[in-house]
């Protein structure tokens, strides 16, 4: 299924197993939910935090779900479909739902969020700056911006992928992350001064 560094979906063949394996039941759909949980947990994960913020026990919980959730609905799951649309797609419901019900709101003030760097030593006081900048401004942003910006950046997903996800047409998803980008400079800029 691939190791947790690649970022490519599984082959028609490998979804295929998957899914017959966990339908099986027994030792074949023990070893099919471990294959699913190493391929796709660092990944599930990242996605969570972009969702809930970075840290702590609630994005480790949310992923764990989801991947139990969607082991379970494996059944429902087109292996004639790219998987990694189909299982954002179940990650993005199930984050909206418990955003929705209250259950993750008491962190939401306290999110931040920031990809890792190691800036020279000449600009670091003004890299550190924009960084905690950038952090403030993504941490204002709704979860399902945040939600694309992940899956953009962070998964590398296409406007296409990225849409079956999310529920959107590929030229809305493009028209968003224009301006979600936009957002996010302005609210640099206004922080800056």
């Amino acid at each position: 299924m691939g190791s947790e560094g690649d970022r490519k979906d599984m082959s028609n063949e490998e979804r295929r197993t998957l899914r017959k394996a966990a339908l099986e039941g027994g030792e074949a759909a023990r070893e099919a939910f471990r294959a699913l949980w190493r391929g796709y947990w660092p990944r599930v994960l990242g996605f969570c935090r972009s969702w809930l913020g970075p840290g702590g026990e609630d994005a480790e919980d949310a992923a764990a779900e989801i991947l139990i959730r969607a082991f379970d609905k494996l059944g429902r799951y087109d292996p004639d479909r790219p998987f990694e649309p189909w299982l954002f797609a179940l990650s993005s419901r199930y984050l909206a739902s418990c955003e929705r019900s209250g259950k993750r709101r008491a962190e939401r003030e306290q999110r931040t969020y920031a990809p890792e760097t190691a800036p020279d030593e000449a600009n670091r006081v003004e890299r550190e700056d924009e960084l905690e900048r950038m952090k403030r401004a993504i941490g204002e942003l709704d979860p399902r911006e945040r939600a694309m910006l992940e899956l953009s950046y962070v998964e590398g997903l296409d406007s296409t992928a990225i849409g079956a996800a999310m529920g959107l047409a590929p030229g809305t998803v493009r028209w968003k992350l224009s301006a979600i980008r936009d957002k996010l400079k302005a609210l640099m800029e206004a922080e800056h001064g």
